[in-house]
């Protein structure tokens, strides 16, 4: 039954078309922004007014309608380290620590973060770049060969989000994992061609971390997530205290090829097991499994 769903256009920098789309509404999940690290980097004013300003006019409605719960998107990208930032990172570090903040003072509304890896399927995943290369018999285009991606099944990802909107309390950060792979490695043993592009505009990251090192130190471990609490916050019941380990990276894997496909803009990650499928062709399918180190 989907008559309670309602489709509204609006902008996510307007206040009234926000105020409309919150009526009757205890809780919100809001996903807006604009993702592409390139996209970002050559439109560094329109990200910020979309991912930055569109976030704090959220906050500004949702505690002035005095809503139950919000919880926003954010990004392993949200994470400054040595490598520095490019404007869809700074964007994403800035979100979550004014969501961090508008909790601290809000006394009606609470708000958090959850902080996912790379969706699969995503119309900006490089899963859809290969597999559009692919049909045209073009090798496939890899920015680097040390580029190193986590990954996540969107379907996990909302569920998951979905637990803490139910789990928060206020100001903590979901923080949910997913596989590393190494990109050449998974096409090297998909025995495809590649080619290597160079970095995009904005990319210099050859691999993205999702929690700093003090993070890490103060994780705690609840249904599959690393939480982040606020400083001084206590941790709710069920709540586990184990110092994050250092993420594995599928480097040996063992290639099984379908008939029909070899690749597809659909991967599904589940433990050590990436499986990719054609739209067009289901019964092919190419699973790319291994160990870790």
């Amino acid at each position: 039954d989907s008559s309670w769903v309602r489709l509204l256009l609006g902008y996510v920098r307007d206040a009234d078309s926000l105020t409309m789309a919150m009526q009757g509404v205890d809780y919100v999940i809001a996903t807006a922004a604009i993702k592409s690290v390139t996209i970002n980097a050559e439109n560094p004013i329109e990200a910020v007014d979309v991912n930055v300003n569109g976030v704090f006019v959220t906050i500004k409605e949702a505690m002035r309608m005095k809503l139950e719960k919000c919880v926003f998107l954010s990004s392993d990208k949200a994470i400054i380290g040595s490598a520095g930032a490019d404007v869809y990172h700074a964007t994403k570090f800035i979100i979550e620590r004014a969501v961090e903040w508008a909790n601290r003072v809000s006394t009606v509304t609470r708000l958090a973060c959850v902080r996912p890896c790379n969706f699969v399927p995503s119309s900006i995943s490089v899963f859809e770049r290969w597999y559009d290369e692919f049909k045209h018999t073009h090798p496939l285009s890899i920015t680097d060969k040390r580029m190193i991606r986590y990954f996540v099944p969107i379907e996990y990802a909302a569920t998951k989000t979905l637990e803490a909107l139910e789990l928060m309390q206020g100001g903590e950060v979901f923080v949910i994992p997913g596989k590393a792979f190494r990109l050449v490695d998974l096409v090297k043993h998909a025995h495809l061609q590649h080619k290597i592009v160079g970095l995009r505009t904005g990319e210099h990251r050859f691999r993205e971390e999702l929690m700093t090192f003090d993070e890490r130190k103060r994780a705690k471990r609840l249904r599959g997530m690393w939480v982040l609490y606020p400083v001084g916050a206590q941790p709710g019941p069920g709540v586990r205290s184990r110092i994050y380990p250092t993420a594995h990276i599928a480097k040996t894997c063992t290639v099984e090829v379908g008939r029909d496909c070899l690749i597809g803009d659909y991967a599904l990650i589940a433990v050590d097991k990436l499986i990719m499928k054609d739209g067009a062709q289901i019964n092919g399918h190419a699973s790319i499994t291994g160990g870790a180190h």
